[in-house]
């Protein structure tokens, strides 16, 4: 079912009722990229999340973009509007089948109570290093930038193996010096940080570092 987003009361957040709490957003699961965004919010304590080896959540590091709202998520009738870039990542990120567990900031934090964005922000170490994993979303996929990718996950498995030549199919390419192709790849991944605007946020080195596993994605590529 399609909502009338224009007819939809606007979505209130629920105060946080601990210190130590944050929201979790329930990101449903849907066929078609182009369905309606739906979700909910659920309120964990954060100290919970470290020990929790099961029931885990993803953060989402992204770059807001322009600010004007492009899009809702559906919150049981309500709705919250969003960017066009936050609403492309959700629609990447999104399961086909099962509910994917985020944070996202400009979803869990009440942006529009101060106070709070203000202590949330101040916790974003423990936020991003108590997730299982962060996703880097760059923004839709370039066509430059798809054979990166692909090539960014095979020398990525390379790497754990030290006899990695057997590895390489026997070509003129492959018989190249093991380095020589780090670099090159290494400076193909210095040409695709210039085409996203991810790279020069001010964030980015302290989302990266605290990550306890960051991955990179553009458009449903994921690496």
């Amino acid at each position: 079912m399609s909502y009338d987003m224009d007819s939809v009361l606007v979505y209130t957040h629920p105060p946080l009722t601990d210190d130590d709490g944050i929201r979790i957003l329930h990101s449903q699961p849907a066929q078609s990229r182009d369905g309606d965004l739906r979700g909910s919010l659920h309120q964990v304590l954060l100290a919970d999340q470290y020990e929790d080896l099961i029931d885990q959540y993803t953060a989402l590091s992204y770059v807001w973009g322009d600010p004007t709202p492009a899009d809702a998520i559906l919150f049981d009738g309500t709705k919250l509007d969003i960017t066009a870039n936050l609403s492309a990542a959700l629609r990447d990120l999104r399961d086909p089948k099962r509910v994917h567990k985020l944070w996202i900031d400009a979803i869990c934090i009440d942006q529009s109570n101060l106070p709070e964005k203000s202590k949330q922000v101040a916790r974003m170490d423990k936020i991003y290093g108590g997730a299982s994993n962060t996703i880097i979303y760059l923004g839709p996929l370039h066509p430059c930038v798809d054979g990166f990718m692909d090539s960014a996950k095979e020398l990525a498995h390379l790497n754990r193996y030290e006899n990695y030549d057997r590895y390489f199919p026997h070509s003129d390419y492959y018989d190249t010096n093991f380095k020589d192709i780090k670099n090159a790849h290494l400076a193909a991944a210095r040409e695709v940080g210039l085409m996203y605007p991810w790279f020069r946020r001010i964030w980015v080195l302290q989302e990266l570092v605290l990550s306890r596993s960051p991955w990179v994605q553009c458009g449903l590529k994921r690496v």
